[in-house]
């Protein structure tokens, strides 16, 4: 990035590259927490300058982050699909709720629009501020650390 006094539309359009990277990593992520672990739950926790930093709710080993990398790499090689669908708020809304994911029927009390986006991949469905990219085999660079309790 450059200097705020001279930023460009092609810093932006980095940055904005960026941000979907991390969204379509953070996808990938939870799909194969749960593939693993069906009963953990991943929270990204905060953004950090190359990358994320997240918990779950399930003691891991260093073998299992092995495991959860694995199964990322695995995705991205499948060059599986992120679909993305356009629904109600109500029925955005009932389908959180029914999977169990009342954060996301939280925030979306709190969203003025008609219409929510919802991404799925692998049957898991999340929203997004920055939409991840259209399939898993364009974020295929990362590495997973175990830094606990993240």
């Amino acid at each position: 990035m450059t200097h705020r006094n001279n930023l460009n539309p092609a810093d932006l359009n980095l940055l904005n590259e960026w941000r979907r990277y991390q969204s379509t990593l953070s996808l990938i992520l939870c799909v194969a927490v749960r593939e693993l672990f069906p009963r953990a739950r991943v929270r990204i926790e905060h953004s950090t300058s190359k990358g994320f930093y997240c918990t779950v709710d399930h003691q891991l080993t260093a073998e299992d982050v092995r495991k959860i990398e694995a199964q990322m790499k695995q995705f991205v090689s499948e060059n599986l699909p992120i679909q993305r669908m356009n629904f109600p708020k109500k029925k955005a809304s009932y389908l959180f709720k029914n999977l169990d994911q009342l954060d996301k029927v939280r925030l979306l009390k709190h969203i003025h629009k008609e219409n929510i986006i919802v991404y799925s991949l692998l049957d898991f469905y999340d929203i997004y501020a920055i939409p991840p990219f259209d399939t898993t085999q364009q974020a295929p660079l990362f590495y997973l650390k175990n830094f606990p309790p993240g």
